[in-house]
């Protein structure tokens, strides 16, 4: 454990704790402190951030090296929007980047605190576990977006909320999102943004993973074939688009209709696919191999119409309102056909 003096940890341990803070409070994990990892492949450094500032601080000139972990916890006392800014370009040799346990004082869905990470090497991991969903985690690394850009995103249980992932281009961001679920419990993203580059979203792992938000327009595949924990996300309806479900039973799919898509589309896997348009849009049901149970969800949109051509014996037609069960759900114009049988 690290002090309040200056620390020199010289390879003589695996686990190294300290603490980084925004006020007055003790801190333990200084820029003059010397720390180097030991020999194995497993040393990590806990950091706990105490975030209790009314603004964005920013730390450079942290060092570690052969540490192949470093993880922080971040907390927060206020109810201000918070953001901590850490530069990883001193953490020589490390592997991946862990925020874990945090949270914050104000549940206000909005409020949300901010720990980012710049000067990230290419190739290190986030991780994300046991967060609050006021916690917001943004990795920046020195990359530049090819076809072969790619970044890994491992959730181990709990919530996060606005997950943002860059390379050197602050808006191309990724190519390739590769998320890996594990752990005892579910995980849940408000939010993933890897920037107007990124059209491939692969998922792997045995624990559920949900992104509320839908993922952006340019993401054009979601394969998740080899997950099997239940997968939820939302995408944007295109005749490029390809999405696989894993081999759970309840995998959910968003599908935004405002376009004309009948054919080209390749969604496997996902036994409920719940449609919405914010304006004009026409879907082939029979594209969805496997899906047992379609629902509109279009409720909160007004002026819109929405067609369903070739719907399958089996699939079921569901009117699915967000609003309360107590409340009226009004739907725009929706339209079903049936799948014609040719048989003679």
């Amino acid at each position: 454990t690290l002090t309040t003096g200056i620390d020199t940890v010289a390879g003589t341990s695996s686990t190294i704790n300290g603490i980084i803070s925004d006020g007055t409070g003790e801190q333990t994990w200084a820029l003059t402190d010397s720390i180097t990892g030991t020999t194995g492949t497993t040393d990590i450094v806990n950091a706990r951030i105490i975030g209790d500032a009314t603004a964005g601080v920013t730390r450079t000139g942290l060092q570690t090296s052969a540490v192949e972990t470093i993880s922080f916890n971040y907390s927060d006392a206020n109810d201000a929007a918070d953001s901590n800014t850490i530069s990883a370009s001193g953490f020589t040799g490390i592997t991946k980047l862990a925020v874990a346990g945090s949270s914050n004082v104000n549940t206000t869905s909005t409020v949300r605190d901010t720990v980012a990470f710049t000067g990230v090497a290419t190739g290190v991991a986030l991780e994300l576990g046991s967060n609050t969903a006021q916690t917001s985690v943004t990795l920046t690394n020195t990359g530049t977006a090819t076809t072969g850009d790619a970044v890994t995103l491992n959730t181990v249980g709990g919530s996060s909320g606005v997950v943002t992932l860059r390379d050197a281009n602050t808006t191309e961001g990724f190519v390739t999102v590769n998320i890996a679920t594990s752990g005892s419990t579910a995980s849940t993203i408000k939010s993933l943004d890897a920037g107007t580059s990124n059209t491939t979203v692969n998922v792997t792992g045995d624990q559920a993973l949900t992104i509320t938000d839908a993922l952006a327009s340019n993401v054009k595949t979601l394969y998740a074939s080899k997950a099997s924990g239940a997968i939820t996300a939302s995408v944007v309806a295109a005749s490029t688009l390809v999405v696989k479900g894993g081999s759970a039973i309840t995998d959910v799919l968003g599908l935004t209709v405002d376009s004309s898509v009948t054919s080209g589309a390749v969604i496997t896997g996902f036994e409920t696919v719940n449609l919405n348009t914010t304006g004009t849009g026409t879907i082939d049901s029979g594209l969805f191999t496997g899906a047992t149970a379609i629902n509109v969800t279009s409720d909160a949109a007004t002026n819109t119409s929405l067609t369903i051509q070739n719907a399958a014996a089996g699939q079921a037609l569901n009117f699915v309102g967000s609003k309360s069960t107590l409340a009226n759900q009004t739907f725009d114009p929706v339209t079903q056909s049936l799948k014609t049988n040719n048989t003679a």
